[in-house]
Order: C-alpha cells, then structure tokens, then sequence
C-alpha cells in the first residue's frame, strides 16, 4: 500500500523540498487512512533531518491541509 501513497506525493501534490521528502517517509511507512503515523524518529531518519525540524514540517503540512493528526487517547 506504500507506493500507491508514494505514487500520490509524487504525482498529486506541489510540495518541494524537505517538504515532499517528509511526506515520502511518511508514505513509505505504509501509513494511510486511519493508520498510525510513524514516530518522528522514524520520519527524520527516513528524511535525513533532525526530529526538531521534522516537527516543524509536520506542523506545516497539517496547516496546509496534506496531513490529519488526531490524537488518540
């Protein structure tokens, strides 16, 4: 299921840069609807970014509306 999520960062969005590279990690995780997100280490490895600076993107992509985080109790 990670590269049908893959194939649709590569092809549906306008994201750049570190952006785009999160936004792969997270794909190449398998996450999808209702799946968990991987941890921020998981995703700044796969990134090659610090966890500080991960959070900030994620942060970022949620305000642009390309990442729904709810969290669970």
């Amino acid at each position: 299921m990670s590269i049908k999520y893959m194939s649709a960062v590569w092809e549906d969005t306008l994201l750049e840069g570190n952006e785009r590279l999160v936004m792969l990690a997270i794909a190449d995780s398998g996450c999808g609807v209702d799946a968990p997100l991987p941890t921020l280490e998981t995703i700044s490895h796969k990134a090659n970014l610090s966890v500080e600076r991960t959070r900030q993107i994620i942060k970022s992509l949620v305000a642009k509306g390309y990442l729904n985080i709810e969290v669970q109790p």
